[in-house]
């Protein structure tokens, strides 16, 4: 399994009109972390916090913000805006969105 990201980013450069954009939402590194130091590595998700029992795990990419950044570049895109939303009471960083534009 790889943990590259800007194949398929680069394959949505040809269907973006001229000056369009992409958007990426992704959970917020921070938000996501939990226990485990935060560096880019497969983690696996185990859903065990669901009401209902789920049939299996499911392994996914734990990515930083700076290694979001070099994927988007990677993959032709520019980041023109990064928006970080927060939680209301805590104020705790929820997700990531990055406005992407080809470079």
């Amino acid at each position: 399994m790889s943990d590259a990201a800007h194949p398929p980013l680069s394959a949505l450069r040809a269907p973006i009109a001229s000056g369009g954009r992409l958007m990426i939402q992704a959970v917020h590194p921070w938000a996501a972390r939990g226990d485990a130091p935060y560096q880019n590595a497969w983690r696996t998700e185990s859903f065990d916090t669901l009401a209902v029992a789920f049939p299996s795990s499911m392994p996914w990419f734990y990515r930083t913000v700076s290694s979001w950044h070099v994927q988007i570049a990677l993959a032709g895109q520019t980041v023109v805006q990064l928006d970080e939303p927060t939680h209301p009471q805590s104020g705790a960083p929820l997700s990531l969105l990055f406005h992407c534009e080809a470079a």
